[in-house]
């Protein structure tokens, strides 16, 4: 059976194949999914993720009560030449994917940096290396905050 789209008469159809169009959008998206859930997996424990769902709220594994977080937005695109599409190139795919997670990631490990820097600020949990004098006596000086 053909699959004919679903489509305002005004519009323009560059690509009429709508239920393998869906099928590589998903498979692109969990692909990107489980890439991004491995990076973090692999800089924080699972328990100290908090998860959004939608229509819901943010949940928190280690304390369902911890509800003070804000939505943060990662971004990332790609374009494709038009002489490349036409030559039909597959290895695009992987490349342009390839940049989408590595986009993603370093907002992701940007991202957190500013929430720990923003904590710290916010708790008094910050040391200032210089007024220190040296870096042993800055560390020294972190360990006592610490206790």
């Amino acid at each position: 059976m053909k699959d004919i789209p679903i489509r305002n008469q005004n519009s323009q159809v560059f690509f009429e194949f709508n239920q393998e169009t869906g099928a590589f959008e998903a498979a692109v998206m969990e692909m990107l999914r489980s890439q991004q859930r491995e990076f973090v997996k692999q800089r924080l424990p699972e328990e100290n993720t908090e998860r959004f769902s939608h229509g819901g709220a943010w949940t928190h594994r280690a304390n369902p009560e911890a509800m003070d977080g804000k939505m943060q937005t990662l971004s990332s695109g790609w374009e494709i030449k038009f002489d490349d599409l036409v030559r039909g190139d597959l290895s695009l795919i992987r490349g342009k994917l390839s940049t989408v997670t590595q986009d993603m990631q370093r907002q992701f490990m940007e991202m957190l940096y500013a929430t720990i820097s923003a904590s710290t600020d916010a708790t008094g949990n910050v040391v200032d290396a210089k007024a220190a004098g040296s870096i042993s006596a800055s560390f020294l000086e972190m360990l006592k905050k610490l206790s």
